[in-house]
């Protein structure tokens, strides 16, 4: 079953959350403000530029999740905002390396991790439908309580 980009991605609100706490805006997909509406695109918005893309005429173009030809890059200029939109490998790189994502009873997925050494270590677990939304929020909770912190170079954690 190949699910919807929608359901690969972590929501609009994840994704506003983790460029708040300084999360490295580079993702195969982004979340857009375009025309008034949030839309997911591939590409490097920060860059002007395309990573997945074709040239017509010499003229790079961007891609929408359906696969049409939906914004001429000299037009990104006027999205006056965009955020990473980070599917699931992408925040399992960001997260601590102990971190595990199981699903249950083809329901949910289940995100844990343990922070810090034994007999001090913080126990996490973050649940959802979707497993992606789950690893974001893992790592918005992380973040929040300061369990971790990330480099804003790098994304990797300190």
């Amino acid at each position: 079953m190949i699910l919807p980009l929608e359901q690969q991605v972590c929501s609009l609100e994840s994704a506003k959350r983790l460029k708040e706490f300084g999360v490295k805006q580079e993702s195969l997909f982004y979340w857009v403000l375009f025309n008034g509406k949030w839309e997911i695109f591939v590409g490097l918005p920060s860059m002007l530029k395309c990573q997945y893309n074709e040239k017509i005429n010499g003229d790079q173009l961007l891609y929408s999740q359906n696969g049409e030809i939906s914004l001429y890059l000299s037009k990104l200029k006027e999205c006056y905002e965009y955020v990473s939109c980070f599917i699931c490998s992408e925040l399992l790189e960001l997260l601590p390396d102990d971190t595990e994502l199981t699903r249950r009873q083809h329901q949910y997925y289940i995100c844990n991790c343990d922070i810090g050494e034994n007999p001090q270590w913080t126990h996490c677990r973050q649940d959802h439908l979707n497993a992606t939304e789950s690893c974001a929020k893992m790592l918005i909770y992380l973040l929040e309580n300061k369990l971790i912190t990330l480099e804003k170079t790098d994304g990797k954690q300190e």
